[in-house]
């Protein structure tokens, strides 16, 4: 059941991202909710990988598992927590710099509106190959529950 927070929270954090980018007076209204879903993400992607190795195990004991199936799809889960990881960190950096810059007020350096768009380009990059990842997670694990059906 942890896998259904990992396809909320990473699309989620995903979509945070790349509205506080296009939106930067956004990042300190939304930066906390985005914070947190961000930090939801990393921790539902690792709690995913540490049962679906346990699952997998299990699974693989049977006589008749899709191996293949069932090995490729966690392959793709390993790959998944480095782009996570890209995407909750810069996004986090992201607000972080928002919440600082607004404290300096007129005093803030001319250097944070383009740290601000580069770290948000990161994080849109992060979270575009996340939602790669997940997707392609999700088909190979349905393959993989369901490839003992007829036709």
């Amino acid at each position: 059941m942890i896998v259904h927070a990992v396809v909320v929270f990473v699309p989620l954090t995903a979509i945070a991202a790349v509205a506080l980018t296009a939106v930067p007076r956004w990042r300190t209204r939304f930066g906390v909710l985005a914070g947190l879903a961000a930090v939801t993400s990393i921790g539902s992607v690792f709690v995913a990988q540490e049962s679906g190795e346990i699952l997998e195990d299990w699974v693989l004991s049977a006589p008749d598992a899709p191996f293949e199936l069932v090995l490729a799809h966690t392959a793709l889960g390993e790959d998944l927590l480095p782009w996570v990881l890209v995407l909750s960190v810069a996004l986090l950096a992201l607000i972080g710099l928002a919440f600082w810059a607004n404290r300096r007020g007129s005093d803030r350096p001319s250097w944070t509106n383009p740290a601000g768009w580069g770290i948000g380009a990161i994080s849109v990059v992060g979270a575009v190959l996340s939602l790669v990842y997940v997707i392609r997670i999700g088909h190979s694990g349905s393959e993989a529950v369901w490839s003992d059906l007829p036709g």
